[in-house]
């Protein structure tokens, strides 16, 4: 009886009450646009001027956690339940990149411009090209996911007013995008 009661204890209180939320799904990004080495300076705005050699792009990744589907019947006898996100993203990073409405260093308006970009991810520590971190982002396990830096280290060949874009494409065929304020880049 001592036996059985235990059993029942332990089956009872091992259930996962919620839904697994197991996937993690990619929102957007909120961002700000920095001179590369100005760390006290204030964001640079809309009509701001820049002489710096090189931008950075601030960004901190949003996202949600999602189940996979409706909780399983297997669930309902864990020992342990699945942490949030433990699974990764939902879609993968097919691909990054970043384009400039104005050419760019000889490269069309809204083309990709990759060449000239770095990045560091928070646990990177170093800078990184677009194709190691769309790596380790898709490698991902649970945690949090983290502020990335974009660096733009060369210097348009025209001194127009322009925008940034970073697009990131998912596996699914959504993109997901996002503009820096409009700058003046000497």
């Amino acid at each position: 009886m001592v036996t059985a009661s235990i059993f029942l204890n332990i089956i009872v209180n091992s259930c996962c009450t919620e839904i697994d939320k197991e996937y993690v799904q990619l929102n957007g990004f909120s961002i700000e646009l920095f001179d590369r080495y100005d760390r006290l300076a204030s964001p640079l705005q809309n009509g701001d001027t820049t002489y710096t050699d090189t931008v950075r792009i601030e960004t901190d990744i949003q996202y949600d956690f999602i189940a996979s589907a409706f909780c399983s019947s297997n669930s309902l006898y864990a020992i342990t339940c699945p942490e949030w996100g433990e699974n990764g993203l939902k879609f993968k990073i097919q691909n990054i990149t970043l384009s400039s409405n104005e050419t760019f260093q000889g490269i069309l308006s809204n083309s990709n411009f990759n060449e000239f970009i770095t990045c560091n991810y928070l646990h990177t520590r170093s800078d990184i090209s677009l194709d190691s971190l769309k790596t380790i982002l898709n490698n991902w396990t649970g945690g949090f996911l983290d502020h990335c830096a974009f660096y733009i280290n060369a210097k348009p060949d025209n001194p127009l007013p322009r925008k940034f874009k970073i697009l990131f494409k998912l596996e699914n065929n959504e993109a997901i995008e996002f503009e820096t304020p409009e700058i003046v880049w000497i």
